[in-house]
């Protein structure tokens, strides 16, 4: 990631198991259709995608298929470590503590503001320039307000 602070996070967690048929294909295909659109509204540098790899054995950065070597300025991988991931899913129903993983997303951005969404989650071109241009307003005015999105 560039020094430079970015306006917007979007932040991701997920982990190569097979979670549901076709997870990998489908996540590529959501990382592909977000930075297309991040890139056709020039905003390569104001807006990253940020993934969190939780414990995956085989990582997801070399899982997936990215279509254009400009995405890789968009998108950047935090891997946690199986033995770490295991720690903390133990301390958790089912076998993925969401939450802490979602943590170290949080703690790693270098961006002003964050949307944590599911790791599949398909962004318009008018979802993405709206919460651009809703984010930039508010840093222009100063706002420094907490805000839930789902």
């Amino acid at each position: 990631m560039s020094e430079n602070k970015s306006l917007l996070s979007i932040l991701l967690v997920a982990r190569n198991d097979n979670y549901t048929p076709d997870y990998i294909q489908r996540l590529s295909y959501s990382l592909n259709f977000i930075s297309q659109n991040i890139k056709e509204l020039n905003l390569v540098n104001e807006i990253k995608i940020e993934i969190v790899d939780w414990g995956s054995e085989k990582p997801l950065s070399t899982s997936l298929t990215i279509l254009d070597d400009d995405f890789n300025k968009i998108i950047n991988f935090y891997e946690v470590d199986t033995k770490t991931s295991k720690k903390y899913d133990e301390l958790c129903l089912g076998n993925f503590f969401v939450e802490v993983a979602c943590n170290v997303g949080f703690r790693r951005s270098n961006s002003e503001f964050i949307l944590n969404c599911p790791a599949d989650q398909i962004l318009s071109k008018n979802s993405i320039k709206n919460l651009y241009d809703f984010l930039l307003a508010e840093k222009k005015n100063k706002m420094r307000n907490f805000y839930i999105l789902h």
